[in-house]
């Protein structure tokens, strides 16, 4: 189907676009010999050029438009590969089969020898390695390749103008894919159902026709000439195998949050064993190697998306702003990874929504297949760590109510204690005055009493091993704090705790609120 998008509906030169069928691409012959539909070509020095797919989302065209999905294992590939839920939004809104939507412009190949030459200003290499992935670079060395060319860019006035006015966007650039983006195109992205896009990779026909991976039956050991073998689903070439991939982000475990690691390496190589081959490969590498020198290896290459700036101009921002007062009344906010600070609602809340969504797809997998397969497989792996996940902040929650809980109860003992004990001190003080506030103190008894009992009912709606655990905690503390302050009335709250724990503990596993035990410990306390 023909666009009707003036900019897309033929070839630009020296810019060539065509993206009739870009949302079913076709295979490529190979590499630059002609924009096959879903390509642009950009040119560079040395007669290179470099090919990007168009990738559409899915999302339609709305401005903060946003295409939710996991990225991590199905399986068991452990903590490197926890499955995270992510958003990503396209580089620019184009016509995909007559419709707009925002569309990723995502590298086809890794970036070439004859490419980097082309960039860096070098000799261009022989014909033999011409084609091959550029690797033995350091992550340091690709950022300055990227500069270079985003330059030979700016350079070409011809090139940029075509390439602005196709996305729309005066501040257009080259760049690192982001471990979201790079992992929604190796996955198959649209162009795949949900049950090839949670399989460890989006191939049917097998995997040898599409990447290049250990063994004699493959790559035999070598690097290989990047388009050789058919792409993904999605038209892009090499996206698992022959070299492995920079990406932008630096390694964190969950991919969104945690402290910030070394530089994060995307998919397998040559060398890499077929079974080990997947869409949710990933690894963290060092900036540098143990002797200072840059990090950079034979298996290690990347490739470059076209990015732009969220907000280019002011006209861009006015949009922005008008758009977002009508979206954010409507909107559910989407939180990845929620800051540890969020309430226990909140958290909980994405975790049953996440639940929902995934049990939904199931059902459906399940009514289409009858027994859905690998499919549900997949979709029953990514609900494994989600309700692993429910479940540790039903637990968080627990513990955090029952710190509050036992907190009152310690609170509500030693006041009771100081209460009984300031009765004690006017015994036999039969003066007006000392009357009233003797009343007043066993008005303030009863409320603490109250206080205990409302305790008690909080801790009896939590395991009762977390309420045992809590009250030791608390014990420890006021007696560590004794120690160190040199403070005999931090040992007395110690004390008043145990006794308030002897009497919660009795609730929580008896339904039993024994205020005579309580008293009567407490009354020891001031007889010690």
């Amino acid at each position: 189907m023909q666009s009707n998008h003036p900019k897309l509906s033929r070839s630009l030169s020296p810019l060539i676009v065509s993206l009739s069928l870009c949302c079913t691409p076709g295979l490529a012959a190979g590499p630059f010999e002609k924009a096959p539909a879903g390509d642009i070509l950009v040119p560079l020095p040395q007669e290179q050029q470099l090919a990007f797919r168009v990738i559409p989302l899915g999302i339609g065209s709305e401005l903060f438009a946003g295409k939710e999905f996991f990225v991590g294992g199905r399986g068991s590939e452990g903590f490197k590969e926890t499955p995270t839920r992510v958003r990503i939004s396209g580089t620019t809104v184009l016509e995909c089969d007559g419709k707009p939507d925002w569309c990723l412009l995502f590298g086809k190949y890794e970036v070439t020898c004859a490419q980097w030459a082309a960039v860096m200003g070098d000799p261009a290499p022989d014909t033999q390695s011409a084609s091959l992935p550029k690797v033995l670079v350091s992550r340091a060395q690709v950022a300055v390749f990227v500069e270079k060319a985003n330059q030979l860019l700016y350079q070409n006035a011809a090139a940029l103008g075509e390439l602005k006015a196709l996305t729309k966007s005066p501040r257009i650039f080259f760049r690192l894919p982001d471990e979201s983006e790079w992992e929604f195109v190796a996955r198959g992205g649209i162009a795949v159902d949900s049950g090839h896009f949670d399989k460890s990779t989006p191939y049917a026909d097998g995997l040898n026709k599409h990447e290049w991976y250990a063994g004699s039956e493959s790559s035999n050991g070598r690097l290989r000439p990047v388009g050789k073998l058919a792409p993904n689903p999605l038209g892009v070439h090499d996206m698992l195998g022959n070299a492995a991939e920079f990406v932008e982000n630096l390694y964190h475990i969950e991919y969104v949050q945690g402290r910030s690691g070394g530089v994060t390496r995307r998919g397998g190589d040559f060398l890499t064993p077929e079974k080990e081959l997947r869409s949710s490969l990933r690894k963290e590498v060092p900036a540098c190697q143990a002797n200072g020198d840059p990090y950079r290896t034979d298996t290690t290459g990347f490739r470059l998306v076209i990015g732009s700036a969220v907000i280019p101009d002011i006209a861009t921002a006015n949009d922005l702003e008008i758009a977002w007062n009508d979206y954010a009344k409507k909107r559910v906010a989407v939180q990845p990874s929620l800051p540890a600070n969020a309430s226990l609602k909140q958290q909980t809340a994405v975790e049953i929504a996440d639940i929902g969504k995934l049990l939904e797809e199931i059902v459906g997998t399940s009514k289409i297949s009858h027994t859905g397969g690998e499919t549900v497989d997949a979709k029953f792996n990514l609900l494994r760590p989600q309700i692993e996940s429910l479940q540790a902040r039903i637990e968080g929650g627990e513990k955090y109510y029952a710190t509050g809980a036992v907190k009152l109860a310690s609170i509500a003992s030693v006041l009771s204690l100081d209460y009984t004990k300031r009765i004690g001190a006017y015994a036999g003080n039969e003066d007006s005055v000392v009357q009233l506030a003797i009343q007043k103190l066993h008005k303030n008894i009863a409320r603490a009493r109250e206080t205990m009992k409302e305790s008690c009912m909080m801790l009896g709606q939590i395991n009762s091993d977390i309420v045992s655990q809590t009250f030791e905690a608390r014990i420890d503390e006021l007696q560590a704090l004794s120690k160190a302050e040199n403070d005999p009335g931090y040992a007395v709250q110690a004390r008043c705790t145990q006794v308030a724990k002897e009497m919660a503990m009795s609730y929580v596993n008896h339904r039993k609120l024994d205020f005579d035990t309580w008293h009567s410990g407490l009354e020891r306390i001031l007889h010690e």
